[in-house]
């Protein structure tokens, strides 16, 4: 779906939504705000309670620290015995623990018979003459007994803490009484006694300090008040120990709930908050309560506020969804519109396309990388464009689908078979094959192509008119991204000049072997052979030459004439003896022309890996540049090149359109087979493009096989092949021998395989064996 079709969906969607929300909004505003204001209440209560809970728990965390005071106990354990130092010690614990805790404004304690033995209080009054009759009050206290008071009977019968109930003192002070037994282990059993009793008096300031800052609004109301209905905290001081007159609901049934409720007095409607504290869990006899109001009139007055602030709100959501809607539709949809159309007008091919935008956001770095992609694919497509003249100047160049089929053939390869290009188009390869072929040579494509590999062959194929001519053959497969083969590409050299030449040559050497008058010829024809084998000899390296530090070496050729057209040799760099190059090579053609280029190109390779500065690439290239410019166009030479280097201890290889490369490899007692591929020399006036050098690692006793193409092609007087799989085969159950042995043996394999048959082509074999 397009993006301008998706934006209206968009807009309406967002318009649906926004729809929905406002009419659930004004369906449930004041239901939600209500809630809302309610939820606030409750957790104010909620808050301050946990708040005097933590106060009053770390009071009495305080007093119970004091009351396990191991000096303290002692001194009441011995007050009878030595009262004026017991007593200094009392007097000085409630001293210290009065100036840590400035909480408690008093403290006394008592023995286990309710006698008061010491007290003391904070002296820090706004009317010190005040503070001064207190104290004179209390000091009446001492050695009173209070085991009559309902608190000493409370702690003395549970020996565990009390927390007596809201009074007033004489001067109008509102406390709140804590005591917390004082208790001893009096044997190693763990026997617990009680020996006395700590008094403390505690502001109820305190708690209704903590409790003046809860968060109510200006009408509101609020209210600490105990299970007598006693207010011991509220906003208005004056309410502070009065009776609690207004509505008011038993909550001590909803124990850890807060309860919310409305209620009618008789002057306005309030919202109520109760919660009972949250120590009736912990502390006893307590029962404190909680309860806020609000008045509904300033509650419903806010409301109305809010009510406002929504509306403002609402509308300005919809201006501004209105205002983005337009700035997406200007900044982005329309420029994106703008990229897609010429994007689908770049697809349908017209590569005359330029996006200009105007803005410089993502859109713009968008539209500039698709107009350098455009840029890049014109380029390519031209530089395409080129290579596809080139080749389509000098080669048959043919396309088939997986199926065999032909789909595209260039104007030489029309012209070659004598076809329009509509009888071709369509039609099976096999259509343009010679019958001579035999069925195998088809299967091995098809089998080199399953395994997406190249195929190298020469062909034999029928013109439309019946004629025969000879291409020179390459079938490549084209793969996907997916590495699945679409269609099969083939490049092709038309040499049925040289095919003819050669198959004259052969009629005319046996026609002259028949002629007793060409004998005289003949014999002139053998002693100009055996001279030019014997030159041919002296290109052959020497046997100090093959001796190499790091391989053993042994190679040979065996004619299929009185002299051959195979050349190989080791070339040892003067100026750079860490360097040895290696190499074999085979001359289309016999006779003359062949030998002659033999010697030439014997020499062109030795001067040329003299120059240290050249590698086996730059050796290929120059040699092929020579001989094409300087040189007649009338044989092609395959040639496979190695280079050793002992200085970091690699070894080397480049080709120009030769067989297989075989390397055994010891360890694992296998063959592998590199495949070549490329152009030969004097095909093409350039083959930077087509020359790769590789390197191949090889270990102590692998062995590396060069040969010439007659060997795979032999055949027996049955016309069957020994193929590349025979010789493998024989190379592999050969390789323990020893270098000199190993050639013979793969000899000897292959005469016994052709069993007699004619030699048509020379038979040439370069062994390199690491040590």
């Amino acid at each position: 779906m397009q993006i301008k079709t998706k934006l209206p969906l968009y807009y309406s969607a967002i318009w649906v939504v926004v729809i929905l929300w406002l009419s659930y909004v004004f369906s449930n505003w004041e239901n939600l705000i209500t809630k809302n204001i309610k939820n606030q209440f409750i957790e104010n209560v909620e808050k301050k309670s946990i708040e005097i809970d933590k106060f009053i728990y770390e009071r009495l965390v305080s007093l119970s620290t004091l009351s396990t005071n191991n000096s303290l106990q002692e001194s009441i354990s011995n007050f009878s015995s030595d009262k004026i130092k017991s007593g200094a010690n009392l007097s000085k614990a409630l001293e210290d623990f009065l100036l840590i805790n400035k909480t408690f404004y008093s403290a006394e304690i008592l023995d286990i018979n309710g006698i008061v033995l010491e007290w003391n209080e904070i002296l820090e009054r706004e009317n010190v003459d005040k503070a001064y009759i207190v104290r004179d009050s209390i000091i009446k206290d001492i050695w009173t007994n209070k085991s009559g008071e309902v608190f000493f009977k409370k702690v003395k019968d549970s020996k565990d803490y009390y927390i007596d109930n809201i009074q007033k003192d004489s001067e109008g002070n509102i406390f709140l009484s804590f005591v917390v037994p004082i208790l001893k282990n009096t044997s190693n059993e763990g026997k617990i006694e009680l020996a006395g009793m700590i008094k403390a008096k505690l502001s109820i300031e305190h708690i209704a300090k903590i409790f003046s800052d809860i968060s109510i609004w200006s009408t509101g109301k609020a209210y600490i008040y105990t299970n007598k209905d006693d207010i011991i905290a509220s906003f208005d001081r004056r309410d502070i120990l009065s009776k609690f007159t207004q509505n008011k609901l038993d909550i001590s049934a909803y124990k850890e709930k807060t309860l919310l409720q409305e209620e009618d007095l008789w002057w306005e409607k309030v919202l109520a908050v109760y919660k009972l504290m949250d120590w009736y869990k912990k502390y006893k006899w307590l029962n404190w309560s909680i309860k806020i109001t609000q008045s509904y009139n300033e509650l419903f007055s806010a409301l109305d506020g809010i009510k406002n602030t929504a509306y403002a709100t609402i509308i300005f959501i919809i201006l501004s969804v209105l205002f983005l809607a337009t700035v997406i539709q200007w900044q982005f949809i329309n420029p994106l519109s703008r990229l897609l159309k010429k994007v689908r007008t770049f697809s349908s091919g017209d590569e005359n396309v330029s996006i200009d935008v105007e803005s410089k956001d993502e859109i713009w770095v968008l539209a500039q990388a698709f107009n350098d992609m455009i840029f890049k694919i014109k380029e390519k497509t031209k530089i395409l464009n080129e290579y596809r003249h080139i080749i389509d100047s000098t080669a048959l160049v043919s396309k088939v689908d997986i199926e065999g089929n032909f789909i595209y053939v260039n104007d030489i390869f029309c012209n070659n078979a004598g076809c329009e290009l509509s009888e071709i188009i369509g039609k099976p390869h096999k259509t343009i094959r010679h019958p001579d072929i035999w069925e195998d040579v088809f299967k091995d494509i098809e089998k080199t192509m399953k395994a997406k590999e190249i195929w190298k062959w020469i062909m034999k194929n029928v013109r439309k008119d019946g004629s025969e001519y000879w291409l020179q053959s390459v079938i490549a497969p084209i793969l996907d991204m997916n590495n699945n083969i679409i269609e099969m590409i083939m490049m092709e050299t038309d040499i049925t000049e040289l095919e003819k030449t050669k198959h004259e040559l052969l009629s005319s050497y046996n026609k002259l072997q028949e002629s007793t008058d060409a004998l005289v010829v003949k014999e002139r024809i053998s002693k100009e052979f055996e001279l030019a084998s014997k030159i041919q000899e002296d290109f052959m390296p020497a046997p100090e030459e093959m001796q190499i530090e790091w391989v053993e070496v042994h190679c040979g050729i065996t004619s299929a004439t009185e002299i051959w057209w195979d050349l190989y040799d080791i070339v040892t760099c003067k100026n750079d003896s860490d360097r040895t190059l290696f190499y074999i090579w085979d001359v289309t053609g016999h006779w003359l022309i062949a030998g002659i280029m033999m010697a030439i190109c014997n020499s062109l390779v030795y001067n040329l890996a003299q120059n240290s500065i050249y590698s086996i690439k730059d050796i290929l290239i120059k040699l092929n540049e020579t001989l094409f410019h300087k040189l007649p166009k009338k044989v092609f030479i395959t040639l496979l090149l190695l280079e050793y280097n002992a200085k970091n201890n690699t070894l080397s290889y480049a080709w120009a359109w030769h067989e297989s490369l075989l390397v055994y490899r010891k360890e694992a007692d296998m063959v592998e087979e590199i495949k070549t591929w490329g152009s030969a020399i004097w095909m093409f006036a350039d083959l930077s493009g087509d020359v790769v050098v590789n390197e191949l690692n090889l270990n102590p006793g692998d062995v590396v096989l060069m040969y010439t193409d007659w060997i795979p092609e032999a055949r027996n007087k049955s016309d069957e092949f020994y193929w590349m799989e025979k010789f493998k085969e024989s190379f592999k159950s050969n390789a323990h021998r020893s270098i000199q042995a190993m050639y013979e043996s793969l000899l000897k394999d292959l005469y016994d395989f052709i069993d007699g048959a004619e030699i048509l082509d020379d038979i040439t074999m370069f062994l390199v064996k690491k040590k």
